[in-house]
């Protein structure tokens, strides 16, 4: 286990892997960084996809981490089934929708969220609440900027309706 200087992140290497495999700590794996140099971390990611395990994030040893590279490499994995990587965000967000201003709302919340690239933070966001319902974990009313989402609110992320309030969607974005 190495120490990035730049970035003050923990990169493993094979010995370190087969540790936490060891102690069955697997759902880690996706959120920690291996040396691309490793053979034996290469061979692991191969297999992982033959059996539909958590793969390692992989960096380039000669490269220089930056801020950037670090939430690229955490933001293209998302621990959730694969089913939810295929929702059709229009239709699942646009059947929960009673009126044709909740449904210009959404289309325009929507296209923001695909402009900044977050179509699988929101797919996430159907996964965790998925998550909590099953678990009867009671999610909040709703807390600062957040309730300005009419999609959140979509969701069941928090339960307040922004358009009965008025809340300006600009509010989420700051």
């Amino acid at each position: 286990m190495v120490i990035d200087k730049n970035t003050d992140l923990v990169i493993f290497d094979h010995k370190d892997i087969v540790e936490i495999l060891y102690n069955d700590n697997s759902a880690v794996l996706n959120s920690i960084l291996g040396s691309d140099s490793d053979e034996e971390i290469k061979n692991y990611n191969n297999t992982a996809d033959t059996f539909y395990y958590n793969k390692i994030n992989i960096f380039a040893e000669n490269n220089n981490l930056t801020q950037k590279n670090i939430d690229q490499v955490f933001q293209s994995e998302w621990l959730m089934p694969n089913e939810y990587y295929k929702i059709n965000l229009l239709e699942f967000l646009l059947e929960k929708c009673t009126s044709q201003i909740e449904i210009e709302r959404c289309k325009f919340e929507l296209s923001i969220f695909e402009k900044q690239n977050l179509e699988n933070l929101l797919r996430y966001m159907i996964y965790l609440k998925a998550i909590a319902k099953e678990n009867q974990i009671i999610l909040g009313v709703g807390r600062g900027s957040s309730v300005a989402s009419f999609i959140l609110f979509l969701i069941g992320i928090h339960k307040v309706n922004p358009i009965i309030y008025n809340l300006d969607f600009n509010e989420f974005l700051k």
